[in-house]
């Protein structure tokens, strides 16, 4: 049968909506073929007579290449151009037009609510069998699908494609059944509040998709769906669904089973882009944090390629585990603190989680109105239920979290990490209580002292006060140190420290005395109070350190 662009107009109602913009004089082209375009080089391939259909998705971003698509197709002897106006482009341009009309070359415009079925279907049920019509369709599917994974191979373009092919919504869930993209039919836009409701259709037929590798079947009373679990090495990585009011059709079934292996390809694709991605914007932070950026410009760099905001409160949180004789599988333990965390959120959300051997590093953002008393305490009671919970699970391991001091600038977290490391090693030898939890506002004094350790006039104020009282205590037997440090530690209240120590007032007035005699220095007095604890910080910090 001998079918012309002119005769689509009267093939059905639908067909009768198609719109002329140009070529009106080339009307009378015989069609002997329909062809399906979404990618600009499919006009390549085009023959003499084949008309080609588009959405526009392929000239989304570069409408001006319809021009030379047409050149291309007039070259080629095509029969026409039908393409959809409105959903991917908004207009044809004027040159494309100018081009069509010079060629009496017809373009068309198909209605937005129109699918290419609704055009193919007609047109080919007047040129072949309904067989020899699907098998057309679905290769026709194919080379658009394997054009797709040629080209740029995401998500986004398959789902496009696939849309073009059938005229029912379709949504694709990740494996944890969250919505990943979905394309509602044109003429079910009511349809956009059922695609929430699925992914609890696929949680109760989980196991049924698990054991049969192939699609399910499901009707609500007022839809119709199909999944497909999207299958990568025996592993379900995401669904494939389709869902519609009305019966779903032979080839709607045809065309999704079809698609299946081409949206595992761009999900893997997706999937390794992000980790690709994921694993370059780890690696700025881990060399952010460990000081490893010697050039303020490649950090400013980062900052502007990841889209970061500079200027924010943040604080280094380390979860250490100190060095251990037991064999540790770190692989999984970094699995279950992430789980836990996951499971228990932090008072605040982490903006990057670092694993450096030993070492699991936050960094976390904090609100602008800072309560450092209650951010301290928070984390405080946040990291005593992880270690309580880890305790349990890890009886042969010690855990200890320290954290860093608050900086408002990105560029400032080294110092945060270095304030969290300092934390972790003075925390267990300087505090008593065993607490494991070790902020860095408690040990600010001492890291000045650290930092000065070696100076002649620091070095003086211990060998003049507390080593001279570590070397009587040695000799005699004595617990000058200790009665001097809890002195300070119960504010010099002699009744409270005496009871702790198990002695007499009067004994330990005895202590204080001979420390003065010792020293030269009146513990109770405040100028001989500071010195004296100074030299008691002295003494942990030499000590912990080896420098005397």
């Amino acid at each position: 049968m001998i079918l012309t662009v002119k005769d689509l107009f009267n093939l059905n109602r639908n067909l009768s909506e198609i719109k002329v913009l140009a070529g009106f004089n080339g009307l009378d082209r015989q069609i002997t073929n329909v062809q399906v375009m979404e990618a600009p080089d499919g006009v390549y391939w085009v023959k003499e007579g084949e008309l080609l259909i588009s959405t526009g998705f392929g000239f989304r971003n570069t409408p001006e290449e319809i021009s030379e698509a047409l050149k291309i197709l007039i070259e080629n002897k095509a029969a026409g151009l039908v393409i959809k106006i409105g959903r991917f482009i908004k207009k044809i341009p004027q040159r494309a037009l100018d081009i069509a009309e010079k060629s009496n070359f017809p373009l068309l415009e198909f209605p937005v609510k129109l699918g290419y079925r609704d055009i193919t279907h007609p047109i080919m049920e007047k040129l072949m069998n309904q067989e020899n019509y699907e098998f057309k369709m679905l290769d026709q599917l194919r080379s658009s699908l394997l054009q797709t994974c040629y080209n740029k191979n995401n998500i986004e373009d398959t789902l496009a494609v696939i849309s073009c092919y059938t005229n029912n919504s379709i949504v694709i869930f990740d494996s944890y059944f969250n919505i990943l993209k979905y394309n509602i039919s044109e003429k079910n836009r009511e349809d956009l509040s059922i695609i929430f409701k699925i992914s609890n259709y696929i949680k109760m037929d989980y196991k049924k998709l698990i054991n049969n590798s192939s699609s399910i079947k499901i009707n609500d009373n007022f839809y119709n769906f199909i999944i497909f679990p999207l299958i990568n090495a025996d592993e379900i990585i995401g669904y494939l669904c389709t869902f519609s009011l009305h019966e779903i059709n032979k080839l709607d079934k045809l065309v999704l089973n079809q698609s299946v292996p081409y949206v595992i390809i761009s999900l893997l694709s997706k999937k390794k882009n992000r980790q690709d991605s994921l694993l370059i914007r780890n690696d700025f932070f881990k060399n952010l944090i460990l000081g490893n950026y010697v050039s303020k410009s490649i950090i400013k760099s980062g900052i502007d390629y990841f889209n970061l905001e500079e200027n924010l409160n943040r604080m280094i949180m380390i979860v250490y585990i100190e060095n251990s004789t037991c064999k540790i599988d770190y692989q999984a333990y970094k699995n279950k603190l992430l789980t836990y965390i996951n499971n228990n959120p932090m008072p605040n959300s982490y903006e990057e989680i670092i694993f450096n051997n030993n070492e699991g590093i936050f960094l976390l953002n904090l609100e602008k109105d800072l309560d450092i008393s209650n951010i301290q305490a928070n984390y405080s009671k946040w990291s005593d239920d992880f270690l309580k919970s880890f305790k349990f699970l890890y009886k042969r391991i010690s855990i200890l979290i320290g954290f860093g001091d608050i900086y408002d600038n990105l560029e400032k977290v080294n110092k945060s990490y270095k304030e969290a490391i300092l934390s972790i090693k003075l925390g267990p030898k300087i505090m008593k209580d065993k607490s494991f939890i070790y902020h860095y506002n408690d040990f600010k004094l001492y890291h000045i002292l650290f930092e000065f350790r070696n100076h002649p006039l620091l070095e003086n104020i211990f060998e003049g006060s507390a080593k001279k009282l570590i070397d009587y205590d040695k000799s005699n037997n004595a617990q000058l140190i200790k009665t001097l440090a809890l002195f300070y530690q119960n504010n010099s209240n002699v009744q409270k420290t005496a009871k702790d120590l198990f002695i007499h007032r009067n004994t330990l007035y005895s202590r204080l005395k001979k420390i003065s005699l010792l020293t030269a220095i009146d513990p109770t007095s405040s100028e001989g109070s500071l010195l004296l604890q100074l030299s008691l910080k002295l003494m942990d910090i030499y000590e912990l350190y080896k420098n005397k």
